[in-house]
């Protein structure tokens, strides 16, 4: 009668109701539901289900029902593990029912193991997902957060620390999960509730901090939010104690940098996202922090304020497009909005752009960047010219282009020549199919050599070539006493022409 009157519904219990049953009513109800959830899901339960009974209203109703099917179970611990109940779970599994994990923790019985039924949080995220499948675009991908502070240890009793209370990439953990990603949380030392659907990894120091996420590779995203601690101090082995009123001397030895380690990975995440807490010229500071780390984006944020603690957040986007800045939102607002963005690069698989990193040495460019894509389905990323010069025929040179590049790690960049030039003029590139290497900081030149008869003037501005990246397969040498016989044996190279 209670969840009667508080679910204005009806509430069934029993097979053997005759006004209901006149109508098939065990029937009517599997067949008008969207998804049938059994919660809690009791080691009987489970067990019947997994063997086909039909000798209530609950299991009939299971038996006969053609839609999805979800159970949250919830029994003792021993309960939970003993191998009859793993059985049923396996067999449930495999007859398409979704079983949840149990959460883990202390029981009403004073043991403490998994068997817990999940919190009504997990299995209000588990029903959304079942119900709107159309809604997780990001199936399949696995994504990597970092959450809130860390803590240096002085000694036993005292640490270096901040003031990151982790809500942000709570909050965006939970969010990207709510798309269905697998999530991993690397999280700090808070007392924040896990979100739904996360994978959580507890560390304290800078240093865990960095294994745990080396641990969580590879990934196809890693967003960066934690508030790492950039020193740590030679910790003392018992409590450092007041001496005669002279301040202890404490040497400071620089933390690794987990995000920039990210981005330099051989397993590279296909989009790095680090976030930047700032006091002052938050934008110049956060531009600089994307190139100097190697990261896709940069989320910065004022922290002057009340934003450390608090619940609400005003950040801007940097990307190599731009800055967006948004309004000041809660930090479930914000996070909802980076999923969003998120969702745009995996909407169709992710994108497989390479991100080159320009430096600007000086301006000769007409528009924005001095290597663009011409269209939109373009392999290569033409270039311009920085000078204007003449090319006399059977003559060569090395045109600059006024940028620098940096290339992802596991990447090179090739030069080749524009076919149009070639085509019409004679002019081809002579350093092609040169290699530009993840590890060249020097400005990129083009070699140009005429090969007509008439002279070609290079002109400022003017495409000249392109950049094509590609990704790098590294292979050694290995010495062996004979090769693999061939078809064409000895012969060589020209053995086969005519």
């Amino acid at each position: 009668m209670t969840l009667a009157a508080l679910s204005e519904n009806q509430v069934f219990t029993t097979l053997w109701d005759l006004k209901d049953e006149a109508e098939m009513g065990h029937i009517q109800l599997s067949r008008e539901a969207d998804l049938v959830v059994v919660a809690p899901g009791t080691a009987d339960l489970m067990a019947r289900m997994a063997n086909g009974h039909a000798d209530d209203l609950a299991t009939t109703l299971l038996l006969a029902t053609d839609t999805p099917v979800l159970v949250a179970p919830a029994m003792n611990v021993r309960m939970w593990l003993h191998p009859a109940t793993q059985r049923n779970v396996a067999q449930l599994r495999a007859d398409g029912v979704e079983v949840m994990a149990p959460d883990e923790g202390a029981m009403a019985c004073g043991e403490f193991g998994p068997g817990r039924l999940p919190e009504p949080p997990a299995i209000l995220a588990a029903i959304e997902a079942k119900l709107t499948p159309a809604r997780r675009p990001l199936a399949g991908r696995h994504v990597l957060v970092t959450a809130g502070p860390t803590h240096e240890p002085i000694d036993p009793v005292r640490y270096i620390a901040n003031r990151s209370s982790g809500r942000q990439g709570f909050a965006v953990a939970g969010a990207l999960a709510a798309l269905g990603a697998r999530v991993t949380l690397v999280a700090g030392p808070v007392t924040l509730p896990t979100p739904p659907g996360v994978d959580r990894v507890n560390v304290e120091t800078a240093r865990d901090m960095a294994q745990a996420v080396a641990q969580a590779l590879p990934a196809d995203a890693a967003v960066m939010v934690a508030a790492v601690a950039d020193w740590r101090v030679e910790a003392a082995g018992q409590k450092v104690k007041k001496d005669g009123g002279t301040a202890p001397a404490l040497t400071l030895v620089e933390n690794p940098d987990i995000l920039a380690t990210v981005a330099a990975a051989p397993d590279r995440p296909t989009l790095v996202v680090g976030f930047a807490a700032e006091t002052e010229h938050v934008i110049d500071h956060a531009v600089a922090k994307r190139l100097r780390k190697r990261a896709d984006w940069i989320v910065a944020n004022d922290v002057s304020g009340d934003v450390f603690g608090g619940d609400a957040n005003r950040v801007h986007l940097v990307t190599a497009d731009g800055v967006e800045s948004w309004e000041r939102m809660g930090k479930d607002a914000v996070a909802r909005g980076s999923r969003n963005v998120s969702r745009m690069r995996y909407k169709h698989g992710h994108d497989d752009r390479t991100n080159l990193h320009c430096h600007q040495i000086f301006a000769p460019w007409r528009g924005s960047s001095p290597a663009r894509l011409c269209h939109p389905g373009a392999a290569g990323m033409d270039v311009v010219a920085a000078e204007t010069l003449t090319l006399e025929p059977g003559k060569r040179a090395a045109i600059a282009t006024g940028f620098a590049i940096a290339i992802p790690p596991g990447y090179e960049v090739q030069v080749r020549p524009r076919s149009g030039l070639a085509l019409k003029h004679g002019i081809t590139c002579l350093n092609t199919p040169g290699t530009i290497d993840e590890d060249y900081r020097g400005e990129v030149k083009v070699i140009l050599a005429n090969l007509g008869d008439q002279p070609f003037e290079v002109v400022r501005g003017e495409r000249i070539a392109q950049l094509v990246p590609a990704p790098v397969q590294r292979a050694t040498l290995a010495r062996v006493d004979e090769l693999d016989s061939t078809e064409r044996g000895d012969g060589g190279f020209g053995s086969t022409g005519r």
